[in-house]
């Protein structure tokens, strides 16, 4: 198998590595600005309203890049592209108006609006620009989006160091990264679905999707468990640790996914399986290195004392430790393993390791929680994951051989 030309490897760096070190220097900023009480609030108020936008678009959303190669060959790419953004305009135009008379009646913030509507755009766009492996246009967005929320937190939230103006800042920058993308990508407009393109992307896009919400169980329901049984100020301290984590070790592993699985997808598609799996797997082996260096990296810094200069009290090392385990084992896990399964049309797999994991792991932690052990909180959460990417690899294995 070829290795990736330098350029194409530039792109990879320039669309996920500067828009990456940007994100995390907003999280950093708002972990510093913010109490731990108030991040807290922040993150899983983030948190919800994103897990929200995966819920209405995911069946849409999610197929695109799984699906964009095959599609644009059988039908061409502006149909299928305008028949996506048709779909997704219908739905959030929906829900949009409803939620506007939430607006309207003081029980949504408005910034909560502009999120769920920027947050849903943004994640047709974008997966277009990638599918396309057009990775500079992908690159740009995501840095203006960074850059704005970046700016307007500096500028604004040392004043008002609030959950609310964090929501409303962040809101804003991804809005920006929303239009940047939709002008990028060509300025496409909605069209009408047909009756074809629904059965074709809804199977995939649907199972993917449920895999986000049963993954969700431990990710956002986590969250919520320690909201209940837990104190304001651990769910801050664990929140900001699973933020940082996912902005720092786990985005080298978002940097090889970005840049490898849509390309394994095309060999997919044209029939080299062999390619196809070899890739992930490479993908996954140097992803897994990268993010190991960058995990050493911090570890060092904070040995030396360096890490609590810029981070504030809301950074807590075993709680960094133990959420950096479970998004590394839960990226490589959807780098190397899922697509596998998506490819053989055996998706329902996914999400039930998260359904067999999820529920019994969040009544552990509501145990530990009860007993006031936060250690056996974080213990848990990492050896959830890791089990899951074991009953995911045991499905993935059971397919292969049948095969």
């Amino acid at each position: 198998m070829q290795r990736m030309p330098i350029r194409v490897v530039g792109e990879v760096m320039f669309a996920r590595v500067l828009p990456g070190a940007l994100n995390l220097l907003v999280i950093i900023l708002v972990g510093r600005y913010l109490s731990a009480v108030e991040y807290g609030q922040f993150s899983l108020l983030l948190a919800t309203i994103t897990l929200f936008v995966s819920v209405v678009i995911g069946p849409i959303e999610q197929a695109i890049v799984p699906l964009h190669a095959r599609q644009a060959l059988a039908e061409g790419k502006g149909s299928f592209e305008g028949q996506l953004l048709g779909a997704i305009v219908f739905i959030v135009g929906v829900l949009g108006i409803l939620t506007l008379g939430f607006v309207l009646l003081g029980l949504v913030q408005p910034a909560w609006l502009l999120l769920f509507l920027s947050s849903s755009f943004s994640r047709v766009f974008q997966p277009i620009l990638r599918a396309r492996l057009q990775f500079w246009s992908y690159g740009l967005a995501e840095i203006m989006k960074a850059a704005v929320a970046l700016v307007f937190v500096v500028l604004f939230l040392r004043y008002t160091p609030d959950a609310s103006t964090a929501v409303l800042l962040y809101a804003i920058g991804l809005f920006t990264g929303t239009v940047v993308g939709w002008i990028l990508a060509g300025f496409p407009l909605p069209r009408l679905p047909n009756r074809a393109f629904f059965k074709n992307v809804i199977p995939v896009g649907t199972g993917l999707t449920s895999s986000t919400l049963a993954e969700a169980l431990l990710f956002v329901g986590a969250r919520y468990v320690i909201m209940l049984f837990g104190s304001p100020q651990f769910l801050g301290v664990f929140s900001f640790a699973l933020d940082l984590a996912q902005r720092s070790v786990g985005v080298m592993i978002n940097i090889a996914s970005f840049a490898i699985i849509p390309r394994a997808y095309v060999k997919s598609a044209q029939g080299d399986d062999r390619v196809f799996r070899k890739m992930l797997v490479r993908g996954a082996l140097t992803a897994g290195g990268m993010s190991l260096i960058v995990f050493t990296g911090i570890m060092g810094l904070e040995y030396f004392g360096i890490i609590a200069q810029y981070l504030g009290d809301g950074f807590s090392e075993f709680a960094f430790i133990a959420v950096s385990a479970a998004v590394v084992i839960n990226r490589l896990k959807k780098l190397s393993v899922d697509p596998v399964l998506v490819s053989r049309g055996i998706i329902r797999a996914i999400p039930m390791a998260y359904i067999m994991v999820g529920p019994f792991s969040l009544l552990l932690i509501s145990g530990a929680l009860l007993l006031d052990s936060e250690a056996l909180v974080l213990a848990i959460y990492a050896i959830s994951y890791f089990l899951v990417a074991l009953l995911t690899l045991a499905a993935c294995r059971s397919v292969t051989r049948m095969t």
